[in-house]
């Protein structure tokens, strides 16, 4: 149903294809980043693409965009308050995206940018029952989104990854870098081993995240 692919260059990005893991070929793509080495892999494994998923709009995560909606013609999701005047379908909190019959939901996580969202899917919409979430940069294997970038803000920060917390401990965490020591994890792993989950209060979590 998921398949990470490293991004070569900038910054240990991953970007995902997402399809319904019962044998269909439609896709979305999550975070684009080399166009090129993306459209390898879509005709290598012969998949359609049919929108592309943002989680924020910082380049590294829109890099292929361009590239391959016109290769594709496919639509561009990401949340409303992104500041550029570009032609997308505007997502709010709580809005639904169907691929083929897959209900993804849009969950708003501001606080590294005014622009976050994570994408879930819960475990009725998973072909292996497991729920999965696409954090972007609000949360790594490990670490956290930074707070200290023009848009970002360590309070709404601390409440987004509060709001991720309450999800299943099952969920998988997929990030939008590889920067921990493996490249997914289950929330609950996380919740045990990642310093910034682990705070109890925005004071604590603001002393570590905001040196």
């Amino acid at each position: 149903m998921v398949e990470q692919i490293a991004i070569r260059g900038f910054d240990k990005n991953f970007t995902y294809f997402l399809h319904n893991g019962k044998g269909g070929k439609s896709i979305a793509i999550v975070d684009p980043g080399d166009s090129e080495q993306l459209i390898a892999e879509i005709n290598l494994k012969g998949w359609i693409p049919k929108m592309i998923l943002i989680t924020h709009s910082h380049f590294d995560h829109t890099e292929g965009v361009e590239r391959l909606v016109e290769e594709y013609k496919i639509p561009i999701y990401i949340h409303k308050n992104i500041k550029d005047d570009i032609k997308v379908n505007r997502l709010d909190d709580n809005d639904e995206i169907l691929l083929d019959d897959v209900k993804i939901k849009v969950l708003y996580t501001p606080g590294h940018s005014i622009d976050s969202v994570c994408y879930f899917i819960d475990e009725t919409q998973a072909n292996d029952g497991i729920p999965k979430l696409f954090t972007g940069d609000t949360l790594f294997i490990d670490a956290c989104g930074r707070a200290d970038l023009p848009g970002s803000d360590v309070k709404e920060l601390y409440e987004s990854l509060k709001r991720i917390k309450t999800l299943p401990d099952e969920t998988i965490i997929y990030p939008g870098h590889d920067y921990g020591e493996k490249p997914y994890a289950t929330l609950g792993q996380q919740k045990r081993t990642n310093k910034y989950l682990m705070c109890n209060d925005f004071y604590s979590f603001r002393k570590i995240r905001l040196p």
